[in-house]
């Protein structure tokens, strides 16, 4: 053999070893990452809002929050499908999710290196996935029972398919396509995070593209299609109500701010390594200059919307790519390793490897929840003092009571009885009060924007009656319930899905919802009766306002016809020293409002009085009504209705 044979098995042989030495160090790393991942293992509240709606579609409810109303109170399609299906499996919803959950990261992580391993540096990749087991985002919503872990499987393919397949295969560049889409139903707002990687494909690719780009955008449309059709809605519940919210957009800023500075302060790992990613991958070639761009610009959208309550949720997942881009180039090995070193030991004692199994934080930093360790305790996968619910499968039986909830909404609900109906005050899971603005309190906190519920609202629920004592909720309501337990396809469902969808609705009084110090009544006494019953006689003027015969009530009496009424005058006997609203309604919604007081020329200081409304006070159009309200704006609490008296005369 010659020296120079020698020479090139030598060299053969130290290649062998150091890519041995690689892939044992890979593997290491995957087993470790699952074993922390199990150790810090748990489920959010946040969570339970999915998990009931997932139990409630298994058990036979449809997609719903509360049985026999649908609503996608969830934001993540993909993954809830993706559990929908296990959990029909397994029939266990907590360590179905926990399993599912390990499986796919790990799985994600393995397929980031060999996506370095092909075309960029396992080992560089390998030292910042060392980094990335320090990291707070990344571990901890690596389980959480959110749509994290599908999120990084999704896109772990997704950089493998544009980084290491031929992008010019009109195969390859449908599937990249296609997972942008299942992506993008995964989380909307990852558009972001795609759209520069979508576009460059588009721009180097022109027509070979199409086919893909029709395939992900039929996915797309199908999904809002099936969306607006089921849920009379296309976006998800949660998406109302922080459209709805009303705060100007220096405090989304400010809170934004926040966000970073107690990512920084808690775990400073996981914006070195995606400030490390996005520089990095700005030198590399186009395709990790698109995903830079597209993590930027994700940067930007978290300042505007203000974050997050939860500590690193909105930071994992672009973290995870940044660690991706850095396996994309290859550096020096003993700078990567020094610089590794120095961070992985300057980090290690905020991480999750230090971090015992009793670990809880329930401290709130500038509106920011550390959320694993505030649940952890209850919902980790090793807590000695976990106390998982006992699920109660929903049934279409009616219910009897509500409560209101907020946070902690998710777990209650899931094992709340049966015949108690959750309203939600953040909106979140409640259509209704998703559309109306929250609460402008100083110091609010994103993600939980509560809302003032309105008069009567749970008792509307509950009695399935319209009860509400707002006249610009009431036809929003009317079409919310068509839409969530109507039959899909019964009559006038569809023109009421455009009217909620077209916000064809009166404008709301803002100010009563929002001023923080205007006080609602929770409930108020609505008598009903039939205008007939009022009309059929005249009561003379000065009548004691408790005679027989006379309509006494609390609040507000609604007298209400089967038919729609045309009629040029109105005459109505009330008690003389009180101020009523008057509003006449067609389809509850107002035609007509005015206030009624003392009138002038009453001849009496005592009794009934008569009040007279003519056309003129319309405009010269006659009233046209259904229903007429009478509300006691002012009084002495005795308040009566002796006649309502309809005519055409002019």
């Amino acid at each position: 053999m010659t020296d120079d044979q020698k020479e090139s098995l030598t060299l053969l042989d130290s290649r062998s070893l150091k890519t041995g030495l690689r892939y044992c160090f890979a593997g290491t790393l995957l087993v470790v990452c699952g074993l922390l991942i199990i150790k810090t293992a748990w489920v959010s509240d946040d969570s339970f809002i999915s998990f009931r709606s997932i139990v409630n579609f298994i058990n036979g409810d449809g997609i719903t929050w509360n049985a026999g109303q649908r609503i996608q109170a969830f934001t993540h399609p993909s993954w809830f499908f993706l559990l929908s299906g296990f959990y029909a499996i397994t029939g266990e919803i907590y360590y179905t999710t926990i399993y599912v959950s390990i499986f796919l990261t790990v799985s994600a992580l393995a397929i980031l290196a060999l996506t370095s391993h092909r075309s960029g540096s396992l080992t560089t990749l390998l030292l910042a996935g060392a980094l990335l087991l320090l990291s707070n985002a990344f571990i901890d919503y690596a389980t959480s029972g959110l749509e994290n872990p599908l999120s990084y499987f999704l896109l772990a393919c997704l950089m493998y398919m544009a980084l290491c397949r031929p992008t010019d295969v009109p195969t390859n560049l449908s599937i990249i396509y296609l997972l942008m889409a299942v992506t993008f139903l995964n989380r909307m707002d990852y558009a972001l995070l795609l759209l520069p990687l979508a576009l460059l494909l588009l721009f180097n690719h022109g027509r070979m593209a199409m086919p893909g780009i029709v395939m992900a955008f039929s996915l797309v449309i199908a999904w809002f299609g099936f969306a607006t059709i089921y849920f009379g809605a296309p976006l998800p519940n949660p998406f109302y109500g922080k459209l709805a919210s009303g705060f100007p957009a220096h405090e989304y800023f400010e809170r934004g701010l926040n966000y970073y500075q107690v990512q920084w302060l808690k775990d400073p790992i996981t914006l070195i390594l995606l400030g490390g990613g996005m520089v990095l991958a700005w030198s590399g070639n186009r395709y990790t200059k698109a995903l830079c761009i597209g993590l930027v610009l994700y940067q930007l959208y978290l300042l505007r919307i203000g974050g997050d309550f939860m500590q690193g949720r909105f930071f994992a997942v672009p973290v995870f790519i940044a660690t991706g881009l850095i396996g994309q180039r290859k550096i020096p090995v003993h700078w990567a390793a020094f610089i590794s070193l120095i961070l992985f030991v300057t980090n290690l004692s905020q991480s999750p490897i230090s971090k015992e199994v009793r670990y809880h934080n329930k401290k709130f930093v500038k509106g920011v929840a550390d959320e694993r360790g505030y649940y952890f305790q209850q919902y980790g996968l090793v807590s000695e003092r976990r106390r998982w619910p006992k699920i109660v499968v929903r049934s279409e039986e009616d219910y009897s009571e509500f409560i209101y909830r907020c946070g902690g909404a998710g777990r209650r609900s899931l094992m709340m009885p049966k015949n108690i109906y959750v309203i939600d005050y953040c909106g979140l899971a409640d259509p209704l009060l998703a559309r109306t603005p929250p609460k402008h309190r100083r110091y609010w906190r994103v993600g939980h924007l509560e809302r003032k519920v309105p008069t009567n609202y749970g008792q509307s629920l509950i009695e399935k009656e319209n009860l509400l004592t707002d006249p610009a909720l009431m036809p929003l309501f009317d079409d919310i319930q068509v839409i969530t337990q109507a039959p899909l396809f019964s009559e006038g469902r569809f023109k009421a899905i455009k009217r909620l969808n077209t916000n064809n609705y009166p404008e709301i009084e803002s100010e009563k919802y929002t001023d923080p110090d205007l006080k609602l009544p929770e409930s108020t006494s609505i008598r009903r009766v039939s205008l007939d019953r009022l009309s059929g006689k005249k009561t003379p003027l000065g009548h004691d306002w408790n005679a027989p015969g006379n309509i006494r009530f609390k609040n507000i009496l609604e007298a209400t016809s089967p038919k729609r009424i045309v009629a040029g005058n109105l005459n109505i006997a009330l008690d003389h020293n009180d101020v009523y609203r008057l509003s006449l309604f067609q389809e509850n919604v107002i035609n007509f409002q005015t206030v009624l007081s003392n009138p002038e020329r009453a001849n009496t200081s005592k009794g009934l009085v008569h009040y007279s409304l003519s056309s003129k006070q319309n405009n010269g159009a006659p009233f046209s009504f259904d229903k007429i309200r009478i509300e006691a704006v002012r009084g002495d609490k005795r308040y009566s209705v002796g006649h309502i008296l309809l005519s055409n005369d002019d």
